[in-house]
């Protein structure tokens, strides 16, 4: 089982939601209580210990890079508790973070003991905030 973390605002290459990490451009930082802003910061330092996988960097970004998507694998329960602590903070400073789970996230790229980076089958990319047809979508 592989677990993502993604905002409602849309990914640049692919008709799926942003991810947590790169979400985090859109947080407001000037109005933020100070105990809000402590638990954001604490919250944050899970994504530290992380690799950003080769395919997926923006030195040696390929094709398939821009393509796929990075995934949490959910028996790192330290790293999930990590992530929901993030996704938490970051809906309190008012950007909506969801959770996808998937067994199945498409052709694995990238493997590490904690994280893989998958290439999306073609039409089955999960979303967590469904819209209706034509509604447009956040940019």
């Amino acid at each position: 089982m592989y677990l993502r973390f993604v905002s409602g605002y849309r990914h640049p290459h692919l008709d799926a939601e942003l991810g947590i990490y790169t979400a985090t451009c859109f947080l407001d930082f000037e109005d933020q209580p100070r105990w809000l802003m402590a638990a954001y910061h604490e919250a944050f330092e899970v994504l530290y210990g992380l690799s950003v996988p080769h395919c997926v960097s923006y030195e040696s970004m390929t094709r398939d890079g821009r393509f796929s998507l990075c995934w949490i694998r959910a028996e790192r329960r330290d790293l999930v508790a990590g992530f929901r602590h993030l996704a938490w903070a970051m809906t309190e400073m008012g950007v909506a973070i969801g959770e996808l789970r998937s067994t199945d996230p498409g052709r694995i790229l990238y493997r590490d003991a904690e994280q893989i980076v998958a290439l999306p089958y073609r039409g089955r990319v999960p979303k967590c905030f469904p819209r209706p047809a034509g509604a447009p979508r956040p940019s």
